[in-house]
Formats: structure tokens, sequence, C-alpha cells
């Protein structure tokens, strides 16, 4: 039979209880020869569960006295169930589905009207409000990413629902979760890769979902160097998280969002993580290394500071999405009052410009310049030209072939003049557009030129 990793953590936990005549004892023992299926921890009155294929131990951690008890259900030695306690009774959930068993006088009673539908396989587990909820999980090559709840009525899971569409988390199993309030914050876990659902990868954003609204947060990305959470070396401690991790412990609160980290000590050292570490009447339970003997190890309940070693950080656990989001709109403003600037300094720059489209269009100070199609041609021809343009090159583009020389120049020096005209007006300047000289190489021959430096090409 297989036997699940956090079952393994449990059951050299019960070889020290059962063969330890006194709490503080140590003991040498091997999980191997256990078979154990079922190991927990009954929160309602204190006290550790073994459950073996025909009986069970009861290890009451109150007065430390042992009870040997069967309890009767196939379940129990078929495979590893979920524990959970809800109003002073202990539940049970299939790890691969939604059926669920009830603990009632020593025996196991089915209670759902479920099935094994092996969807929210490795789902994060939690209780609000007396009721039995799941976060996610994994099934089928995918992550989920909703919350269902077991309805005592109907015996069956019903779908949460929730209110904002835009927002909604990843789809995760391996999940930790944990309820403030009427507030659930989910992070960690693993997720699969978008582009490849073969691919896991780490999920390092924290959620919070409103119980009461249905409307799912992301508060952040996670401000912890962690490439994995194990969830076997967390536990919640009142209001906080303890997490272990390599050479140091970090304690989480996440209403603070808060992040203290610590580095380890001698005793914090020696925790083995037999058993997941939990917190009784303020004090840590765990099992601790001999330091000496390899083989021999220990339980003890601590003051929870007696495994704090010296203060080394202390910071934010997620990013400040606030301040993240004051300096994006801080930089969008900066870039937009730099845009308007440029913009104004280049509309006072082109405030005496003639501005032409890429249409052809010609405007000055906003008002369009209304030429016809010579005009057009002849500003257009000397503004693209790269040589000198000479009367004969005005008249080519004319094309008036049916008037002779002295008439075709005529009607030329009525458009230069029509021209200049427009722009002295506009303008209100005395200077010409079109400028008429006499050329250099050859005194019979007029040269035509237009300042290029007044247009602006858009």
């Amino acid at each position: 039979m297989r036997i699940h990793p956090q079952i393994k953590t449990y059951i050299k936990f019960f070889f020290i209880l059962f063969f330890s005549t006194s709490f503080f004892s140590q003991v040498t023992f091997s999980a191997k020869d256990s078979n154990f299926t079922n190991i927990f921890f009954d929160e309602v009155d204190s006290s550790l569960y073994f459950i073996s294929e025909n009986s069970s131990v009861k290890y009451s951690l109150k007065n430390w006295q042992r009870k040997t008890k069967l309890i009767h259900g196939d379940p129990f030695r078929k495979k590893p169930l979920f524990p959970v306690s809800v109003e002073g009774e202990n539940y049970f959930l299939d790890k691969l589905g939604g059926i669920v068993y009830k603990l009632k006088r020593d025996s196991l009673h089915r209670i759902d009207k479920s099935f094994t539908h092996k969807m929210q396989i490795d789902c994060a587990v939690f209780t609000y409000k007396n009721n039995i909820y799941k976060f996610g999980g994994y099934g089928f090559w995918s992550n989920r990413n909703f919350i269902t709840k077991f309805n005592f009525e109907t015996k069956q899971w019903d779908l949460v629902s929730h209110k904002n569409t835009k927002e909604l988390p990843e789809g995760t199993h391996q999940s930790y979760a944990k309820v403030i309030g009427d507030y659930l914050y989910v992070f960690g876990g693993v997720k699969n890769n978008k582009y490849n659902p073969l691919k896991k990868e780490i999920n390092k954003e924290l959620w919070r979902f409103d119980l009461k609204m249905g409307i799912w947060k992301n508060l952040g990305e996670l401000n912890i160097p962690l490439k994995y959470i194990d969830l076997d070396r967390m536990f919640d401690f009142n209001n906080s998280i303890v997490l272990f991790h390599q050479d140091e412990i970090y304690t989480i609160n996440l209403k603070e969002n808060k992040l203290i980290k610590y580095q380890k000590n001698g005793v914090s050292l020696l925790l083995s993580f037999t058993i997941k570490p939990f917190i009784l009447n303020n004090q840590i339970v765990a099992i601790f290394d001999d330091g000496q003997e390899k083989e021999k190890q220990t339980l003890k309940k601590l003051d929870f500071t007696t495994i704090l070693g010296p203060k080394l950080e202390v910071k934010t656990f997620v990013k400040n999405r606030i301040l993240k989001l004051q300096i994006i709109i801080l930089i969008a403003i900066l870039v937009t009052i730099y845009g308007l600037f440029s913009a104004l300094k280049r509309s006072r720059k082109n405030k005496n410009k003639i501005i032409v489209t890429k249409k052809g269009a010609f405007f000055f100070k906003k008002k369009r310049m209304h030429l016809g199609d010579l005009e057009h041609k002849i500003i257009s021809l000397l503004l693209q030209s790269e040589k000198v343009i000479y009367t004969s090159d005005l008249l080519n583009i004319m094309d008036a072939p049916q008037f002779n020389y002295s008439h075709q120049t005529r009607i030329l020096n009525d458009v230069l003049q029509k021209i200049n005209d427009l722009y002295k007006t506009l303008s209100q300047q005395e200077s010409n557009l079109i400028v008429t000289r006499k050329s250099s190489l050859d005194k019979r021959l007029k040269e035509y030129v237009i300042d290029k430096n007044i247009f602006v090409v858009k």
C-alpha cells in the first residue's frame, strides 16, 4: 500500500508516543515497520489518532493518556484522508474527490452524495462559519481556480460564486490557505505553464477572497526568495504563519503584510519535521533530533520563541502594489507632461511655419492655404527638388503648349505672385515665399528658390 508522505511524517510521531513512558523520553524507532494508514490531530479534544488496518490509538496531549480503540470503516484502511473539524465534529475528505466521511462513535460514516471525481487533488481545505471549503486542486492535466463548499443539507459540493471576472487567480494545487475574519488568503502552490500544461511553475502571488462579497483581489507578488513553499514546514501561529526554510525562519502576518526573517538557533536546527509542527496552548509541539545520535529523536513542547534566533530582516510579505501603482502613475504623468511640453515646444517652433500633410495639403497657423493645382505643383517641385529650378522647369509642369513662351511666362509670373501674396497675407510678413533671382552661371537665366526651413512635413 502506498502511504501518503504526510502520513509517513506522523508515523514516527506515533512510535515516540506509543513506546515512551514519559512525554520527554528519547526513543529509537523505525517508520518502515509501521502499517498505519491515517494519522490526524483532533483539534476538538487535542488528541492524536493513529489508524491501522484493524485498530487505532488515541493519545491525549492534555494529560498524555493513551487509549487503544477500534475505528470501523474501510476508507481508513485503504487510503489516506484529509481530516477537518467543524463544530466539535471530525470529518474526513477523500483527497481524490468529493467523498466526505464523519466520525461517529469510533466509526466512519459516509455522509455525501458525491463521487471520486479526481478534479481537486491536493486542494487547499479550509473552514468558514462552520462550513467546509476547498480551493483549487489538480486533475486531468489542469489546475482549478475556483472554490467549492460542502452543502450539509444536499450532501453535495456547491460551486462558490464570485462577482468579478476580470481579476481571478490562476489555478493552483498545494497552495496555502488561511482565513482571517471574512477573508481567505491564498498563496504559493503549483500552477501550469500557460503554453505547456505539462510544465509546472511556482505561484508567486498572494490573493485575497472576500467570503462575504465574493470578490477576488490580487494583493501582489510575494516578496520572499523561495523557489518552493513546503506546506509540511508551515503552520499557523495565532494570526501569523510560520515558515521554515533552510537556515531561516519566517513569520508572515497577512493582515499587516509583514514578513520577519529570523536566523535559526541551536534548538530550531535540530527540528526534524518528522511530523508537521503545530501549536497547542501557544506552544510549539514538534520532534527534535538528538544531536548526538542520529537515530534518536525527542518529542517536545516548547515556547515558540525558544526556536527563534536573531532577527535578520523585517519587510513586506508582498511587494507594495500601491507604491508600484503610484510609481507607474507618476511615470505616466511625467511622460504625459513631457509629451505635452514637447508638443507645445514644437507648436511654438512651428508657429510661423507652413505645415505640409501627407496628403499634400498646406496649412499656416492652422489655416489651410487654398492653392490651385498649378500652385500646388510649383511649391511641391521646389520643396522636393535637390537641384536648382529654372524657368524651363516650371514651364514644363504648367503643360500649356497651346500658349507661346511669352504667354506662358506671364502666366507663371502671375501664379508666383499669387502664392507670394497669399503667404504675405497669412504670415503678415513682407518677404516672398518663392524668391526669383538671376543665375550665377548665366545671368540670362532665372532661378527659383524656396526656404525649405519654414516647412514642416507631418
